[in-house]
């Protein structure tokens, strides 16, 4: 899909969640501006495992208590979110890959990029990113939790945290990475 929108010459701006293949990137980083933002990996899961808990509509919704959740398939792949979007790896190449290809893989990509930001330093971002597109940029938080209180309850229970942490020490690993070479 993202090549499609990328090969169509009406297309001036795509925005979303795309999966960004270092092979896309590569291709088209000339003729396309490609720009991301982080965020921090444990915040990220979850904040997506609150979102999908208690919005409203049925789609990718989830139905299982955290602790239920964190046991899952699911959570596991949420773990890797940055990984697979930027590695070119599916989940299942991420579980049978060495960690250093990986973080070099995503890494290397990124180095493609236009502009590579990070959710808690999105002022900062928005001058940066301004001036290397020579127009001013800045963003709205249009995005907020259907439940804050639950947010935090997972974020202020150490057991949970440590299990996603382990879920997403892969992203977190190329997170803090990332933000030393791009921060």
């Amino acid at each position: 899909m993202l090549v499609n929108y990328l090969t169509n010459p009406f297309k001036r701006f795509i925005t979303g969640h795309c999966v960004a293949s270092p092979s896309v990137v590569r291709e088209y980083h000339h003729e396309w501006n490609f720009i991301t933002v982080l965020r921090n990996p444990v915040d990220r899961f979850i904040s997506e495992y609150i979102y999908n808990k208690f919005k409203k509509s049925e789609w990718a919704k989830v139905d299982l208590s955290i602790e239920v959740y964190l046991k899952s398939s699911v959570a596991h792949a949420k773990g890797v979110t940055i990984a697979n979007y930027f590695s070119g790896l599916s989940v299942k190449e991420l579980d049978n890959t060495k960690e250093s290809t990986i973080v070099d893989l995503v890494l290397d990509n990124l180095n493609h990029f236009k502009s590579v930001g990070f959710v808690d330093d999105m002022a900062n971002w928005s001058t940066s990113l301004s001036e290397k597109l020579g127009e001013k940029i800045s963003f709205s938080n249009k995005n907020t939790s259907p439940n804050s209180s639950a947010f935090l309850a997972i974020k202020n229970d150490p057991a949970l945290l440590d299990k996603i942490k382990e879920l997403c020490a892969l992203d977190l690993k190329i997170y803090d990475l990332a933000k030393i070479k791009f921060g």
